[in-house]
C-alpha cells in the first residue's frame, strides 16, 4: 500500500510542545490508560462514553496524541487522489476561508495545512482564514494551545487568522466558506434531519466519519441531498449517480495507522498491531469534473486466487467484483493488479456487457490508473 504521510520532521516536537508533554511521556499510563478506555468504549458502542470523552481533558490529550494523529492520513487519502479540484480552487480564489465543523483538537485543521505544506507551498498564503468549531471547552482549549505551538514551529503559516469558537456547528453553519470540513461529526450529531445541508455556503465539503456499516448508511441520505442540489461528488464516486451500495454494504477505505512512527511506538506498546484503519469519507465540491461511466473507484485491495486477479469496483452507478482471469492477464489491463485502493481507474472495455453482467475483465480491455499520485 501506498504510504501516505505528509508529516512534517518536526511534527512530534510540534505535538508534544502543544499538549504539554514530554518526549517519553506516550508509552506511560498517563496516555496508555485513556487510549484503552476510549478504544474500548468505540469498540462496545458505549453511547455515554462517546458523549462525554471531549469534556475529559485526561482524555483528550490521549486522544490528540494518539487518535489524531492517526487520523490525518485519512484527508491526505481523499485529498491526495482528488488534485484537479484542489486546483480550480487556487485557480479561482485568492483568498480562502476554511471551517472545520466539530473541529475536536483540530485534527483536520492540521492536516490540511501539513499537507498543503508539502504539496502546494506556493499556494499557502491563499489562506486567509481557518475556523474551528466545536462544543467542548476542552477541545477548544487543546486546540489553541497546539495552535500556539503550531506558529511557533511553522512561521509559514503565521500570516493565517485562527479562529476557534465554542459552539454548537450547526449555528456556524450558515456563513459564507470556500471550504468546510465535517470530520467524526455528523456520526455523533443528535440531528439527523440534514436540513442544515441547504444552507452550506461552499466551494468544497468534505466528509469523514467510521468506517462501518452503520455510519455508512447514515451518510447515504446526505450525498444524496448534495446530488439533488446538482453538487459534484469527487470521492469516493467518479460519477454522481444513486449509489449502487446495498442496504447491507458500505463503502469504505483505509489507512495505514503505522504511517507514523509515533502511532508505531504507542501501538507496539498497547499490543494494538492492526494496522488498517477504516474510514468512510465523501468530498463534494462546486467544480464539475470529467469522470464518466468508464472511471472506476477503486474499491479494495487485490485479491489473487491461482494467479487471478479479483477486485471491488464502482463507477458511481455499478459495482461489480472484477476478475482477471489468469489467462487474460496482459500489458493492456496490467494497471489492474497495481492500482491501490481508492484509486480511479480507466477501464476501455471492448466489451460493456462483459465488464458489467459477466464482470470479466478480457485479455483486450485497456487500464490506465488516473490517480496514481506516488
Amino acid at each position: 500500500m501506498r504510504k501516505i504521510d505528509f508529516s512534517p520532521k518536526n511534527y512530534e516536537e510540534w505535538l508534544f510542545k502543544g499538549l504539554g508533554l514530554k518526549p517519553g511521556e506516550e508509552l506511560t499510563s498517563r496516555i496508555l490508560e485513556p487510549i484503552f478506555k476510549l478504544n474500548h468504549a468505540w469498540i462496545d458502542g458505549d453511547e455515554t462514553m462517546i458523549s462525554v470523552y471531549k469534556f475529559d481533558n485526561r482524555l483528550m490529550v490521549a486522544y490528540s496524541l494518539y487518535y489524531m494523529t492517526m487520523q490525518m492520513p485519512k484527508l491526505w487519502f481523499m485529498i491526495d487522489r482528488n488534485p484537479q479540484m484542489l486546483d480550480d480552487l487556487f485557480n479561482q480564489k485568492e483568498s480562502l476561508h476554511i471551517a472545520d465543523m466539530g473541529c475536536g483538537p483540530g485534527t483536520y485543521i492540521w492536516a490540511l495545512l501539513f499537507y498543503l505544506y508539502a504539496k502546494y507551498p506556493r499556494q499557502l498564503g491563499k489562506i486567509s482564514v481557518i475556523k474551528g468549531v466545536d462544543h467542548s471547552n476542552v477541545c477548544i482549549t487543546l486546540v489553541r494551545q497546539l495552535f500556539h505551538a503550531l506558529v511557533e514551529f511553522f512561521p509559514q503559516f503565521q500570516h493565517i487568522e485562527f479562529q476557534f469558537i465554542e459552539d454548537n456547528w450547526q449555528n456556524q453553519i450558515k456563513e459564507k466558506y470556500d471550504w468546510i470540513n465535517f470530520g467524526n461529526t455528523i456520526n455523533e450529531s443528535d440531528d439527523n434531519s440534514l436540513l442544515w445541508v441547504k444552507e452550506v455556503d461552499a466551494e468544497i465539503v468534505s466528509v469523514i466519519e467510521p468506517g462501518n456499516t452503520k455510519t455508512f448508511q447514515k451518510l447515504l441520505p446526505l450525498r444524496s441531498i448534495f446530488m439533488e442540489m446538482n453538487w459534484h461528488i469527487h470521492f469516493p464516486c467518479p460519477t454522481s449517480h444513486e449509489c449502487p451500495m446495498s442496504s447491507n454494504n458500505w463503502c469504505h477505505f483505509h489507512i495505514n495507522r503505522f504511517a507514523n512512527p509515533l502511532i508505531q511506538r504507542i501501538s507496539n506498546k498497547a499490543s494494538r498491531l492492526n494496522s488498517r484503519h477504516h474510514f468512510v469519507g465523501y468530498m463534494f465540491s462546486r467544480f464539475s469534473h470529467q469522470h464518466n461511466s468508464d472511471h472506476w473507484r477503486v474499491l479494495s485491495t487485490l485479491k489473487r486466487v491461482k494467479r487471478s486477479g479479483i477486485r471491488f469496483l464502482c463507477n458511481g452507478q455499478s459495482m461489480i467484483e472484477a476478475v482477471v482471469n489468469r489467462k487474460d492477464k496482459t500489458e493492456c489491463n496490467k494497471p489492474f493488479f497495481q492500482a491501490q485502493a481508492g484509486d480511479v481507474i480507466h477501464i476501455n472495455a471492448k466489451n460493456s456487457d462483459c465488464l458489467i453482467h459477466k464482470q470479466r475483465i478480457t485479455k483486450n480491455d485497456a487500464i490506465t490508473v488516473l490517480t496514481d499520485t506516488s
